[in-house]
């Protein structure tokens, strides 16, 4: 939910795709993903991806939003804790929104 809503954001090129920054599901790794169980029962989310030329803070912060949102509509919105954005790598070219 957190890859997904993250990848709509016009500057988001993508999730990087090491393993070391993966999440296993049930049916295979999110790239890009990696999540934190904490200790008062939320979770914490960190994102790693490539992004576009554009301004980092606006980004990250226009990704933290989305990924609320997301948590809220899904009613999830008490169990995340903090969204962490980690731009791997940022390359030129055109900056693309959505999948």
């Amino acid at each position: 939910m957190a890859l997904d809503a993250a990848l709509t954001v016009a500057g988001v090129v993508g999730p990087v795709g090491a393993l070391e920054s993966a999440t296993a599901t049930a049916r295979d790794r999110v790239p890009g993903v990696l999540v934190v169980a904490l200790n008062d029962r939320r979770y914490d989310v960190s994102l790693h991806l490539i992004a576009a030329v554009v301004p980092l803070h606006d980004l990250a912060d226009r990704i933290r939003e989305r990924v609320v949102r997301a948590a809220t509509a899904a009613g999830l919105a008490r169990a995340l804790g903090p969204v962490n954005v980690v731009f791997e790598d940022v390359v030129a070219g055109e900056a693309r929104a959505g999948r």
